[in-house]
């Protein structure tokens, strides 16, 4: 019975870990004279130096270029498309598109297979997603090549937002499709009475989608349902939900939307929402200038708002005041800390401020206006929540938010706090060495002679490029 058991247990293991028996071999890209070769993480290298550029395909790839020459190469540096004279190769989501010198299109997968090509059988269309006509029916394929629905009416444009929202385009309306695993629009999509080429360009799971066509210039606000709300023309780069509000960005500037469409606000200064914003005094510094809290709108003059249109961190923020200097204010047009400053900085996403009151001495401050750090000739953020506080103009230690030290050590030169697998990790400089430092733990990992930067999010490369470690300090090439 126990050896009937074991053997069981054997085929269930051999079944689980059979269709996962490929490896995907770990390889970056180094640089030498300016040419880039792919590299495993044990330092073999897998190809010459001979590629001005590269493109990643997910984890599988890398679409490369060699004296203007396009191919498609896998990890471990195998060549799975070919160069074709007069071909270039791009990457499209998770698909590699070769278009040939008459202008036909290829479609691959991330391994190289072909999936489909232009002939008289097959048209491709390529807009955002490639759309295929074949066999008399329409067909638009996902971000990994899959068919995500098929039609015999005419699809004009099929388009993408993070990874699995799409949208369909017909003559006389817009399906949206969700392929996502959480999805909540079923497999027929959702029906949107909009006529052009729109995509998502942002969403949110309990307010609904919006929608931008960019030949028509026109933005669209669409529910869960698939009813639209209102439609805008507007130029439009990006979009994002916040509070009851739409948040726009364009070339000219950011506008902000409510969800109803009825408010529409150009922002000129600090905002927070549409309800929560100023109005700069276009023809007077010191206004007056508009404040609006919640709605309701108050005139104050005798201050100077900052001449850049920034998003508050939190409700409160700095202006100038006529002959005395910085203080800080709320939306309601009140002061919300009484102290007067010589210099005084935007609250960050983490909720302290740098300030100073003789504009030599200064500290980090909450939005209560307490002192949260001793004073320093001057503070800066080095990202995710730290400051490099400078003991003099050049030598600096590492705070937090509240003004701990958490490194008793001094650095000097350029540093930067990042978070990698969960962890925060910081590259701070001294004396000609880089140290990488754990900033849980407020220990140094390892340490490198001379000056590392952070390189592709996950590891070190030397500034003159000419050396690669691992964020354990395992060296992965040295040219």
């Amino acid at each position: 019975m126990k050896k009937k058991f074991l053997a069981c247990m054997l085929i269930m293991m051999l079944t689980i870990t059979g269709c996962s028996s490929k490896s995907i071999t770990q390889t970056l890209f180094v640089e030498k004279n300016n040419k880039y070769a792919l590299c495993t993480l044990e330092g073999d290298l897998k190809t010459k130096f001979i590629y001005s550029s590269y493109k990643k395909v997910e984890n599988e790839g890398y679409v490369v270029v060699h004296d203007k020459k396009y191919e498609y190469i896998s990890t471990d540096g195998k060549k799975l498309i070919k160069y074709k004279k007069g071909t270039t190769l791009s990457v499209v989501e998770n698909m590699i598109v070769a278009k040939d010198a008459k202008g036909k299109y290829t479609i691959y997968d991330q391994q190289g297979k072909e999936l489909y090509k232009d002939s008289k059988k097959v048209k491709i269309y390529m807009y955002d997603l490639p759309v295929i006509y074949k066999n008399k029916k329409y067909s638009v394929l996902n971000s990994e090549g899959e068919v995500v629905t098929t039609s015999k009416k005419a699809i004009n444009y099929a388009g993408i937002y993070h990874d699995s929202f799409i949208t369909v385009a017909y003559k006389d309306k817009t399906v949206l499709f969700d392929t996502s695993s959480n999805s909540q629009i079923d497999e027929e999509g959702l029906t949107i009475k909009l006529k052009g080429q729109y995509k998502i360009v942002a969403n949110d799971y309990k307010k609904g989608f919006v929608l931008y066509d960019q030949q028509q210039i026109n933005l669209a606000y669409v529910s869960l349902k698939g009813k639209v709300k209102f439609e805008k023309n507007i130029e439009v780069d990006s979009v994002k939900f916040k509070d009851s509000s739409l948040i726009l960005k364009n070339e000219d500037g950011i506008r902000l939307l409510s969800l109803d469409g009825k408010k529409d606000v150009v922002a000129t200064s600090y905002y927070k929402d549409v309800n929560n914003y100023l109005s700069k005094n276009a023809s007077y510094i010191y206004g007056p200038h508009k404040f609006t809290k919640d709605g309701k709108e108050k005139d104050v003059k005798g201050i100077q708002l900052n001449p850049n249109v920034a998003s508050v961190h939190g409700h409160i923020f700095p202006v100038y005041v006529q002959n005395k200097g910085y203080q800080y204010y709320g939306f309601n047009g009140k002061e919300a800390i009484k102290t007067i400053y010589k210099d005084a900085q935007d609250f960050d996403q983490y909720g302290v401020a740098v300030v100073s009151k003789d504009g030599e001495k200064y500290y980090l401050m909450n939005s209560k206006g307490e002192k949260q750090s001793k004073n320093y000739v001057k503070i800066e953020s080095i990202g995710e929540g730290y400051y490099a506080a400078y003991e003099t103009n050049s030598k600096y230690e590492i705070i937090n938010t509240e003004g701990k030290i958490d490194i008793h050590d001094y650095f000097m030169g350029e540093s930067q706090a990042f978070e990698f697998d969960g962890k925060v990790y910081a590259l701070l400089n001294k004396s000609g060495t880089t140290y990488l430092y754990d900033m849980e733990k407020g220990e140094s990992v390892f340490s490198l002679e001379g000056e590392y930067q952070l390189y592709n999010g996950k590891y070190l490369r030397k500034k003159n490029h000419k050396a690669y470690y691992d964020l354990e300090g395992n060296l992965i090439y040295k040219g």
